[in-house]
C-alpha cells in the first residue's frame, strides 16, 4: 500500500462518508461509494469523449471527489482540470489525486463565479465542461451562469435543477427558468439526485449535452479579440478571420491561470522539476502564459512574435520567482522594466 492511499485511509471515514456525494475512485477500483450514483453518469461523458482522436481537456467545476475527471485521466490522454472551493472537499480530492498518481490531474482549490468564468474564456476554452448539478450553486441567475459556461468550452455537459424540487431550488427555477433552445443540444437523461423523503421518491435531473458556438479568444501574446476558437474531435486550432488563416492552438491549462487559482497539483515540485527540464533554446522569450500544464507534461505556446528577450534568463527567472512564493503580475512586470532598462542602456 503506498503512503498516500494509507493516509486516505487514516482520514476521518465519517467526515469524508459525509461530504462524498461522489464515489471515491483510486486506481481502477471503487474506494468508496458514494451518495449518488455515478456509474450511470460517467458512461455518457465517457462514451462521448471517444469520438476525439487527440489529447482533451476537460474543465469539471464543482468536483467534489474528482470521480469523472480521475476515471476520464485513466481512460484518455489530456488535462483534466478540477475546481473545487469547499476546504474541506478540497483536501480530501487532492489527498484522492495523489493516491491516483495521475499528472494529469489538475486541481483548483477555489470557488470559481462567473465572473472569473468569462475572464478564462478570454484566453482559453476547453474541450469539454463538466457542469454537473453546480449551476445552482451559483449566486448569479441561472440563464447567465450556463450562458457564461457555454463560453468555457466547445461542449458542455448540464446537469439543471428541476421545477418540482421545492423550498430554496425549487423556487429559483420558477424565476430563473434556463434556455437551451439558442444551442443545438441533446438530453441524454434524467438522473438521480437525492431521495425527497417527504414524497418518498428520487428527485430527478435533466442530463445535457449541449454544443457552444465558436465565440472569441484572446490569443496568448494579441491582446485584440479576433480570433476564435476552432476545434474539431480531430485537432485543436486557432482560426483568424480577417486573415483567413489557421494556427495551432494552445493546449492545457495555463501556468499563468494554475497561478491566479493557486492550483494545488500538480506539486510544487513537480512543476520545479518540469520547469528545469523545459527546452526553451528557440523560443522568443519566454513569460508564464506561455507555459501550459498539459497531459502530465509542461508545454511551451508561442504566437509568431520576434525575439524579445533571452528565454533562458526568463526560464531561470520564472523558476527563482516560483521557488521562493513570489512569482505575481508586478513581480514579473518588475522584472520585464528591469530588462527593459538594461537592453536601452
Amino acid at each position: 500500500m503506498t503512503n498516500s492511499l494509507r493516509r486516505l485511509q487514516e482520514m476521518n471515514k465519517l467526515i469524508l462518508k459525509k461530504i462524498a456525494y461522489q464515489d471515491v475512485w483510486i486506481k481502477g477500483r471503487k474506494f468508496m461509494s458514494g451518495s449518488r450514483d455515478c456509474t450511470y453518469r460517467y458512461e455518457f461523458i465517457r462514451e462521448f469523449c471517444t469520438h476525439f482522436n487527440r489529447p482533451i481537456t476537460v474543465l469539471d467545476i464543482g468536483a467534489n471527489m474528482g470521480y469523472y475527471s480521475i476515471r476520464l485521466a485513466e481512460q484518455f490522454p489530456g488535462t483534466f482540470v478540477m475546481f473545487e472551493g469547499r476546504e474541506l472537499e478540497h483536501r480530501y480530492l487532492k489527498q484522492i489525486c495523489i493516491s491516483n498518481d495521475n499528472a494529469r490531474l489538475v486541481t483548483l482549490p477555489q470557488f470559481i463565479d462567473l465572473k472569473q468564468i468569462l475572464e478564462i474564456s478570454k484566453s482559453f476554452t476547453f474541450d469539454l465542461v463538466l457542469g454537473l448539478s453546480v449551476v445552482h450553486h451559483f449566486s448569479e441567475p441561472f440563464q447567465k451562469v450556463v450562458e457564461g459556461m457555454m463560453q468555457l468550452g466547445s461542449y458542455v455537459m448540464l446537469e439543471l435543477p428541476q421545477l418540482d424540487e421545492g423550498l430554496y431550488q425549487g423556487d429559483r427555477v420558477a424565476k430563473e427558468p434556463i434556455d437551451l433552445e439558442r444551442y443545438r443540444h441533446e438530453m441524454l437523461a434524467r438522473t438521480p439526485y437525492c431521495m425527497d423523503t417527504k414524497r418518498d421518491r428520487y428527485i430527478m435531473r435533466d442530463f445535457y449535452l449541449v454544443e457552444t458556438p465558436h465565440h472569441p479568444v484572446k490569443a496568448v501574446e494579441d491582446d485584440s479579440l479576433n480570433v476564435f476558437t476552432d476545434h474539431s474531435f480531430e485537432e485543436r486550432r486557432l482560426y483568424n478571420p480577417h486573415t483567413n488563416t489557421f494556427s495551432k492552438g494552445p493546449e492545457g491549462l495555463s501556468f499563468t491561470q494554475f497561478l491566479k487559482f493557486n492550483g494545488s497539483l500538480p506539486s510544487k515540485e513537480w512543476m520545479i522539476d518540469h520547469l528545469k527540464s523545459l527546452d526553451v533554446t528557440d523560443a522568443p522569450s519566454l513569460s508564464p502564459c506561455n507555459i501550459f500544464i498539459f497531459n502530465g507534461e509542461l508545454k511551451t505556446y508561442f504566437s509568431d512574435t520576434p525575439p524579445e528577450r533571452d528565454a533562458k534568463e526568463d526560464l531561470n527567472q520564472i523558476i527563482s520567482l516560483y521557488q521562493n512564493d513570489e512569482l505575481t503580475h508586478p513581480n514579473w512586470n518588475h522584472y520585464l522594466d528591469n530588462v527593459k532598462q538594461l537592453v536601452n542602456t
